[in-house]
């Protein structure tokens, strides 16, 4: 499960303040282990003793009742971190399931929680649910595929600009990601007047992706 880093950051303030280090080696879809050092001084006869006693600025009571401050965040920062962690921030709209998984693949690195659909029907209905949640009012971006069954992307993108018009939603920015081929500035302008904000040819490499979604996420 993903939760907000404070178990790590809590460490790290914990062995700073016995004066040591910490560290961290991962390996994909084996684990992580990690190693700290303290600096000791103590007789090993009276270790257990010594170890006992925790410095005030960091007794345990303190911590269950503050860890936000403990960690220096205000409080307005924590409830942005939890919104941030708990709820979807990218949608994927793609009928091919391998094109799916490469495109959640490539955002990974970016450590954004993603929610997928697979046509344009299920991307509207899954807009309007994010339009009532209490945690979070939009996605931050959505990447569309055109040409998809049921309700293709021009046409999901074309209802959810008249979504977005009304009061109760803020405009999301929507890529259209494409293996047609845009033989002019024509077919551009006509994607772009739907509403799309960018259109992105397939096959996408990860470091095309990286270059150009910043912006949209900021």
């Amino acid at each position: 499960p993903q939760g907000m880093g404070f178990g790590l950051a809590l460490c790290k303030k914990l062995v700073s303040f016995l004066g040591g280090d910490i560290s961290v080696e991962s390996e994909v879809n084996q684990g992580s282990e990690f190693q700290f050092t303290i600096k000791n001084n103590v007789e090993s006869g009276n270790l257990a003793t010594e170890m006992s006693i925790v410095p005030e600025e960091i007794q345990l009571g303190e911590l269950k009742r503050d860890v936000p401050a403990f960690l220096g965040l205000q409080v307005e920062e924590t409830k942005q971190m939890k919104a941030k962690c708990s709820c979807p921030s990218v949608l994927v709209v793609d009928d091919e399931p391998t094109n799916r998984v490469v495109l959640k693949s490539y955002l990974s690195s970016l450590q954004l929680s993603i929610d997928e659909a697979v046509n344009g029907k299920e991307a509207i209905e899954k807009v309007q649910e994010k339009g009532v949640s209490e945690c979070c009012k939009k996605y931050k971006l959505i990447f569309m595929d055109i040409n998809m069954p049921v309700m293709d992307g021009t046409e999901a993108t074309a209802k959810l600009m008249e979504m977005f018009a009304k009061s109760s939603y803020i405009r999301t920015p929507i890529i259209a990601i494409t293996a047609a081929n845009l033989q002019s500035y024509q077919d551009y302008d006509r994607l772009l007047s739907v509403g799309f904000s960018d259109i992105w040819p397939k096959p996408i490499t990860k470091q095309y992706l990286l270059d150009r979604v910043s912006d949209y996420l900021h």
